[in-house]
């Protein structure tokens, strides 16, 4: 099912690189290394305090106290942590996106309860990509014009390595039961475009 739309403490500390692509505005994606992550206004109060708790009654794990103008980029309870995209590097914290809907900014404090990672880097992470369009093939080299690769219609699409504007993807059939070669390969589809998204993806099968 799809989703609506972590490096070390180390770099965190140091900074973003320089390097680091911007994405529709953000520069990758912070989440935290545990079960909650709190969320601060700029003057340094705190806004809100996320934090995913056991429930005895039930068994299951529930959002203690949810805040209604919180909405992450991305997250489900039973798979997915919470993800913020990054907007800015401020030094010693984040300035995110604390609400997706109407563009609320709000300010994590970097440390060893949370990761960021760049845009290359979530992707690497997760279970499968897809073009957001159909003129985005799946090519046998990393340029406009390089040959489109033939692949049946319903197919996995991982994500392998980048290469600028490029990433690299293994690809296989959905209904290859067979272990047939054709069934399988990989190529090059363009994933950004400026920092314009051409990809979307899934963290889960």
């Amino acid at each position: 099912m799809k989703l609506f739309f972590l490096g070390m403490f180390v770099l965190a500390m140091l900074g973003c690189s320089s390097q680091t692509p911007v994405v529709e505005g953000t520069i990758g994606l912070v989440s935290p290394t545990g079960s909650s992550i709190d969320l601060y206004n700029e003057d340094g109060s705190l806004w809100y305090g996320f934090e995913i708790v056991h429930e005895e009654s039930t068994g299951n794990e529930i959002i203690k106290d949810p805040n209604p103008e919180f909405h992450p980029y991305a997250f489900r309870l039973e798979y997915t942590p919470v993800y913020l995209r990054v907007v800015a590097d401020h030094g010693l914290r984040y300035e995110v996106i604390a609400n997706e809907m109407t563009g609320l900014r709000k300010f994590v404090r970097k440390g060893l309860s949370v990761r960021f990672q760049s845009w290359e880097e979530h992707i690497l992470t997760t279970f499968s990509v897809r073009p957001r369009s159909g003129g985005n093939p799946i090519r046998e080299t990393p340029a406009e014009d390089g040959k489109p690769v033939g692949t049946p219609d319903d197919i996995l699409i991982e994500a392998a390595e980048f290469s600028g504007d490029w990433l690299k993807v293994k690809w296989e059939s959905r209904n290859d039961t067979r272990g047939s070669e054709a069934m399988r390969g990989e190529g090059w589809i363009r994933w950004k475009e400026g920092d314009r998204l051409l990809i979307t993806w899934f963290y889960f099968a």
